[in-house]
């Protein structure tokens, strides 16, 4: 999950539509969060006055949660293709109503997808339609990888059996949600004009360059790494370290474009005229304590803490006397050490063991 509230940022090739990143306090306890992964589509039907196929993705989820805006979210635009990729695969977050045994059933909770179509007017034509019903999928925080074909084209007719979008899905309660938080940034650099490699150069800020670096919408820029990367949350371990996400036309990540550095359009391909380029640093951080309704779990958690000594090599240990060679089995009253509850035991509390 993010570090920050919900965030926004334009639509753009490789950049972002209107997307959340969930905190704990966003979510109800009883409430689960699903996270989806846009991977691909296929044959997707689009066509546009223009002849243009320019394909974006938009998530609903509904119904909506009393208290809160409807959960709309965008993938980046991708341009002249029936076939997108998202490489690497883009993530949306969202907040399912309260699941229960006796009412989830029941209850129509649904991801609506709608593939639209940018046109050279900058609107979107609504091309084809899907739907996952929250109630098919594995409440258990598995990972569950989903073909959905889109069942209905703009115009009323049924779409090809080979359109579809290829998404991964994880429908998780709120405990298991957050145990691990995702960070990003961009990196920016400049290409020389005309260039016929895509070999970055670093920015110049004498040239209006806002920063070298920027958060995951785009809008916060700094020109040291350090300055824009975001802390540690409290209670985290950094389980992957900074590194960078390839895409499928380059392996050291950049995007290019011709418009600026705020610029709405990036292309995974070097073209000639693009004159500024930039990729994703990623880092993946889990959480250190795991918080659970068992006390049994903390018990066991300030146990495995305990440091153990190190084991001494065969052979290289005082030597045993022949009595305690032939009785190797002790008797001995462990005294534990934290409660569930974090704080320390009574001095009476201990269990006998050999």
């Amino acid at each position: 999950m993010g570090n920050g509230a919900a965030k926004a940022n334009k639509g753009g090739e490789g950049g972002r539509g209107y997307f959340q990143r969930l905190q704990p306090a966003d979510v109800g306890k009883d409430q689960y969060v699903l996270l989806v992964w846009l991977e691909s589509g296929n044959n997707l039907p689009l066509v546009n006055v223009a002849g243009e196929t320019n394909p974006s993705i938009r998530f609903y989820l509904e119904p909506a949660i009393e208290g809160r805006k409807k959960q709309k979210q965008d993938s980046s635009l991708k341009f002249r293709t029936t076939s997108p990729e998202w490489v690497p695969a883009e993530r949306f977050e969202f907040i399912v109503p309260k699941v229960s045994s006796d009412d989830f059933d029941q209850e129509d909770v649904k991801l609506l997808i709608q593939v639209s179509n940018r046109n050279v007017a900058r609107a979107d034509t609504h091309a084809a339609f899907g739907v996952i019903r929250i109630n098919s999928l594995d409440l258990s925080g598995k990972k569950e990888t989903k073909k959905i074909h889109l069942s209905m084209c703009s115009d009323g007719s049924p779409c090809p059996d080979s359109s579809y979008l290829n998404l991964t899905t994880q429908l998780m309660p709120k405990i298991q949600a957050f145990d691990v938080a995702y960070d990003l940034i961009w990196e920016y650099a400049r290409v020389a004009p005309g260039s016929t490699h895509s070999i970055p150069t670093d920015v110049d800020p004498d040239l209006g360059d806002p920063g070298k670096y920027s958060d995951e919408t785009g809008s916060v820029f700094a020109m040291r790494f350090d300055d824009i990367a975001p802390a540690i949350p409290a209670g985290y371990e950094v389980s992957k370290s900074w590194s960078i996400e390839s895409t499928s036309f380059n392996a050291d990540g950049w995007q290019f474009t011709s418009l600026g550095f705020k610029s709405e359009r990036w292309m995974d391909e070097h073209v000639q005229i693009a004159r500024f380029c930039r990729r994703r640093w990623t880092r993946e951080c889990r959480r250190s304590i795991t918080e659970t309704n068992n006390p049994l779990d903390s018990v066991r958690f300030h146990i495995a803490k305990i440091p153990v000594p190190p084991q001494i090599p065969p052979g290289t240990g005082p030597k045993k006397s022949s009595h305690n060679q032939h009785n190797a089995k002790e008797k001995r009253s462990i005294g534990l050490l934290f409660c569930g509850c974090g704080g320390p035991c009574g001095g009476s509390s201990s269990y006998d063991a050999e």
